[in-house]
């Protein structure tokens, strides 16, 4: 289970940091100016903060696992539409669903954040810091390797 939840940790922090490799050379192309690439890059951020709340409190309602699931999926099927992006050419429509995505990633982020740590506190109470501590570096690795393998990735799709 803390295999299963850190990976989730380690794609989540992957996920904040997915477009830093080519977004604002395709944000430039369409005629975007830094700002509009800082608000697609800052509009994660600001959804997560406004988004945990919200997830603290769905939780108990909603189910802990099915809300960690549930985020996860949406993480990923977000991520995917954000590869999609390219496809749109005109900046308007580009810049908003590159929000939209974004803001849908951090969503589902802080759903599968905010259920892994309930369960991992539920889980494991006789080592709650070492199996928080794991998890955590699991995002802090993300973070880390999230630009690199997606620049990877970007230029073995042949897009580099």
């Amino acid at each position: 289970m803390l295999i299963w939840l850190s990976s989730s940790s380690l794609l989540a922090g992957t996920c904040m940091l997915i477009p830093v490799p080519f977004f604002m050379h395709k944000a430039h192309a369409r005629g975007l100016d830094s700002t509009a690439s800082g608000a697609v890059y800052s509009c994660f951020a600001l959804a997560q903060v406004l988004a945990f709340p919200v997830m603290g409190w769905l939780a108990p309602r909603f189910g802990v696992a099915r809300l960690c699931v549930l985020g996860s999926m949406f993480v990923g099927i977000s991520t995917v539409v954000f590869g999609l992006l390219d496809y749109i050419s005109q900046p308007v429509p580009f810049l908003a669903w590159s929000l939209i995505t974004r803001v849908a990633e951090a969503v589902g982020t802080s759903a599968a954040q905010t259920s892994a740590r309930t369960i991992i506190i539920n889980q494991f109470p006789e080592r709650v810091n070492l199996a928080i501590s794991i998890e955590e570096f699991m995002m802090g690795a993300g973070l880390c390797l999230g630009p690199a393998l997606d620049g990877a990735l970007y230029a073995a799709g042949g897009y580099g």
